[in-house]
């Protein structure tokens, strides 16, 4: 069975009409029923597990079957959380009662703290949202807002599938050109001004991630500076997902400059603990609403009081250590992101030599390569789509990968997105910190040793590449 057809298998129960046979006699006078055909909305009839979600599944199930795979579907920090929250954790977890919806001061507090320290961002507990997951408050504002929004291309699994669960309108911003998939003002620019006068609303809100899952791209503060003033001149709103914020690549150049600071009044930034902190799990995600909006914060702490109730109490509680001034969580921070540049440069290189086109990764850690010079030679081998592609790659090179379809890319285009991050996390950071400068001076030997499956499976693509006619 295929990645994709075990995603998309259907099972549908079949309900005999006739309750009883004819031989049978009613007990009492109990009614005889059928199952009621519920109406889904159109949005659901389309929607399958997401793709992201969907491929672990699938690999996990291979490799509990004894199959030796390269799973680079699922982008997952692998280095788990640190030890500090982990004994908090324990230590709350006689907590059981309901909390505020908008989450506790005490960790509010910290969170304002902690965008402060990082990012420069100036920011007050009553402007924050406590959640399940980034994903969770970014789907709050789809609801929440009644204006179109604008989604670039690519982007991340779930924006567009979100905004039609919502049942708001979604604008494509398409911004990928070979070698160039990052957003820019001037992308920005072209596509709004068509969407503007086509639409009839005051408003439009754009979403923007950056580093970019998937491509691994992120934006440099001058570019941050024309997409603000762009969107203040407009008066476009922006929801700026920076989830990945803390794992700007040292080799980036600059640390993460967010859009918040140049354009508060009107951005909204959410983030979390999942991949600067390897807190997927966890599910805690954190929103910041921009200052003299209360109407706004009132609207995500209703939603929250009546769909989630509130993040679980030992969660919240153990978060706080999370996000607390500690040495070990700016270590965590600094060393496991130091690991993602290194092993992204040397995935990076291997493809680029081997005939992939990708630009360097510059934050979280993602490849998002294209084969669309080598079309024709892929077509003679019966590959036409990226999903035909990545499953050929499975089937005969035994690497997962997710194709760039998942991303809302043209199915014609010859991209996937790679996450170069499956391997035991604990031993690698360990390995790393016993000697830092392996990685840096030998990354082959290193990754070899400590990241098996990301040397092999980046071996077997440049083994596909080279059996291109």
């Amino acid at each position: 069975m295929t990645a994709q057809t075990n995603q998309t298998k259907q099972t549908k129960d079949i309900v005999d009409d006739e309750t009883f046979s004819d031989d049978s006699e009613p007990l009492d006078d109990r009614e005889v029923r059928t199952t009621p055909d519920f109406e889904l909305i159109p949005a659901i009839h389309k929607m399958l597990v997401s793709p992201t979600l969907g491929i672990n599944l699938y690999a996990r199930r291979q490799r509990t079957k004894g199959r030796q795979i390269a799973h680079f579907g699922l982008g997952e920090s692998p280095f788990g959380a640190p030890e500090l929250v982990r004994e908090a954790l324990a230590k709350n977890a006689f907590r059981t009662s309901y909390l505020p919806s908008e989450g506790i001061l005490e960790l509010r507090e910290e969170v304002a703290k902690f965008y402060k320290r990082y990012f420069d961002i100036e920011t007050r507990p009553e402007q924050i949202i406590i959640a399940p997951g980034s994903k969770q408050l970014i789907y709050t504002a789809m609801i929440t807002l009644a204006s179109p929004w604008l989604i670039p291309r690519p982007s991340w699994v779930s924006y567009v599938t979100q905004t039609r669960i919502a049942r708001t309108q979604a604008f494509r911003v398409p911004v990928y050109e070979e070698g160039n998939l990052r957003i820019t003002e001037r992308s920005l620019r072209k596509r709004y001004n068509d969407i503007v006068e086509s639409v009839d609303a005051e408003t439009l809100i754009m979403l923007i991630n950056y580093p970019n899952n998937p491509t691994g791209l992120t934006i440099n503060k001058d570019e941050v500076k024309k997409i603000a003033r762009f969107a203040r001149n407009n008066e476009l709103m922006i929801l700026s997902d920076e989830i990945y914020a803390n794992v700007t690549h040292p080799s980036f150049g600059e640390k993460h400059h967010s859009i918040a600071l140049e354009y508060p009044e009107g951005t909204i930034v959410t983030g979390g603990m999942s991949k600067d902190r390897s807190m997927g799990g966890w599910r805690v995600g954190v929103a910041i609403l921009p200052e003299g909006n209360p109407h706004l914060v009132q609207a995500f702490k209703s939603i929250g009081s009546e769909t989630y109730s509130c993040v679980p109490a030992p969660i919240q509680y153990a978060a706080i250590e999370g996000y607390r001034d500690n040495p070990e969580i700016d270590a965590h921070i600094r060393d496991s992101t130091q690991i993602h540049d290194y092993i992204g440069q040397w995935v990076y290189q291997k493809l680029s030599k081997a005939g992939f086109k990708t630009p360097p990764p510059e934050g979280g850690f993602y490849l998002f390569p294209s084969l669309n010079h080598k079309k024709n030679e892929l077509a003679e081998m019966g590959i036409e789509t990226s999903l035909a592609l990545t499953n050929y790659i499975l089937h005969k090179h035994h690497v997962v990968l997710l194709e760039g379809t998942a991303f809302g890319m043209p199915k014609e285009d010859m991209y996937f997105r790679l996450a170069y991050v499956d391997y035991d996390g604990d031993e690698v950071l360990a390995a790393f910190r016993k000697d830092p400068d392996k990685l840096k001076d030998d990354p082959t030997s290193f990754i070899r040793e400590h990241a098996p499956y990301v040397y092999k499976g980046i071996n077997s693509l440049v083994r596909f590449s080279s059996s291109i006619a």
